[in-house]
């Protein structure tokens, strides 16, 4: 039997906590854009896109509170996420967002991966 990947692992008991929360919905699962064009992405082989919905700055505003996951690439979250992280600046900015609880996690190949500077 082959194991399961520790990241698919991590979202499984994060699910289960946050069903087992009195209170709280786990209401979807979204992903940020794309910042690589297609052709990057086919000389790369990466898989298929997926049908989660792409996240736009303006859902935080609906939302009660957050939680973030990525891999760690060379001790730093993925691009892809940083990028969204830089449009959403004035939701921040303006506090609209003051108040919502947010959390992450992340997750590396070894120890030491740069879990340590990612957060």
């Amino acid at each position: 039997m082959v194991p399961e990947p520790i990241l698919l692992r991590t979202l499984k008991v994060l699910d289960h906590q946050i069903h087992r929360a009195e209170g709280l919905s786990f209401d979807e699962c979204e992903h940020v854009p794309e910042t690589l064009p297609y052709e990057v992405l086919m000389k790369k082989s990466a898989p298929p896109k997926s049908d989660v919905p792409i996240i736009i700055p303006s859902n935080f505003l609906e939302a009660d509170g957050f939680v973030f996951g990525f891999p760690t690439r060379f001790g730093m979250m993925a691009a892809q996420f940083k990028a969204f992280l830089d449009v959403t600046r004035d939701l921040w900015r303006t506090r609209q967002l003051a108040g919502k609880p947010t959390g992450i996690f992340y997750n590396t190949r070894s120890q030491g991966g740069g879990q340590e500077t990612t957060a």
